[in-house]
């Protein structure tokens, strides 16, 4: 068993009561609650064998509170700053990746490529070439995919919610796309 740390936002609370701490202690011991700026967050510190285990047994029991989540605290979209602090590189040095300068196959920049907005990258992508070129150890990739793949399901449900009708538009139309394939 591993012990895995991660953060779970969850859904509108806008503060601490103290029925929601009740609620969260009541089923977790395992996890610290916390507010900034108005969002509500639980960092976890669950052992499990993987990853995405303890993430999806703590939603579970987040769920259980009649609370949640929104996401899991871990943005997919970094700039190279970010990139050279989760990676403990300097930014010089990630700026010499992402240029080619310094090795080839950096992944290009996800958004922001074509304004006058500092491009994003996807974690995921950087987190992978970071693993093949031995820069970061493997499973730094594997968390970064799990976080995305949560994230990406939880993002996807809540849109199916907000716009039900769009969703299953753009669905159908998606299965029919080649591009997609």
């Amino acid at each position: 068993m591993t012990n895995h740390e991660f953060t779970l936002i969850i859904e509108g609370q806008g503060g601490i009561t103290e029925e929601l701490e009740n609620r969260i202690y009541d089923k977790m011991d395992d996890c610290t609650l916390s507010c900034r700026g108005g969002v509500v967050f639980l960092t976890f510190d669950r052992e499990s064998e993987h990853l995405d285990d303890a993430i999806i047994s703590a939603m579970n029991d987040v769920c259980s509170t009649g609370n949640r989540v929104l996401r899991v605290d871990l943005c997919d979209l970094v700039s190279l700053s970010d990139i050279a602090r989760r990676a403990s590189l300097s930014r010089q040095r990630i700026s010499l990746y992402a240029s080619g300068q310094r090795s080839t196959g950096f992944p290009p920049p996800a958004c922001n490529i074509h304004d006058d907005h500092a491009p994003l990258w996807s974690w995921c992508e950087v987190a992978t070439w970071l693993v093949e070129n031995q820069l970061m150890p493997p499973e730094v990739s594997e968390e970064a995919y799990v976080v995305n793949i949560i994230n990406t399901h939880l993002a996807m449900h809540q849109r199916k919610e907000q716009r039900p009708e769009l969703s299953q538009r753009i669905a159908d139309s998606l299965e029919d796309c080649e591009a997609c394939q």
